[in-house]
């Protein structure tokens, strides 16, 4: 049994963050979101909506001058290329399911309600491997 066994996404993914809509432009994303938080991936949502993703890698693809006339929805990596995670599945599943990506949306019923990042999954086991040996 591994220390990832047995646990579910929901204690460990976050459930604050911000999100942006498709027609944000980029300057203004980076500025009022990417900058302020430490979010490694901004959702796009349009409404109850999850339709993508928004990088910094993306972002960094798009010429800095066109930032102010450039739309999220246009560098966004679009939901349905994304692997998705139900708050209720097992760890050892989102493991298997990130693939490239450093950040993962967990839906229910459709909608976005967490975001797990690989450096949350890293710390979480970290700290329940540290006070496992603590206490065996």
């Amino acid at each position: 049994m591994t220390l990832a066994s047995g646990i579910s996404v929901a204690p460990i993914m976050a459930t604050r963050f911000s999100t942006t809509a498709p027609d944000t432009n980029i300057a203004t994303l980076v500025r009022d979101v990417m900058l302020s938080s430490v979010q490694r991936a901004v959702p796009v949502v349009s409404g109850k909506d999850f339709l993508g993703l928004v990088t910094g890698e993306g972002v960094q693809k798009v010429d800095h001058s066109l930032w102010a006339t450039t739309p999220a929805e246009r560098v966004m990596v679009p939901a349905a290329a994304i692997p998705r995670l139900e708050s209720t599945d097992d760890l050892m599943l989102a493991l298997q399911r990130f693939g490239d990506a450093e950040v993962l949306p967990v839906v229910s019923d459709g909608r976005l309600v967490g975001l797990l990042d690989r450096r949350s999954i890293a710390n979480y086991i970290r700290l329940r491997d540290m006070v496992t040996t603590e206490r065996g």
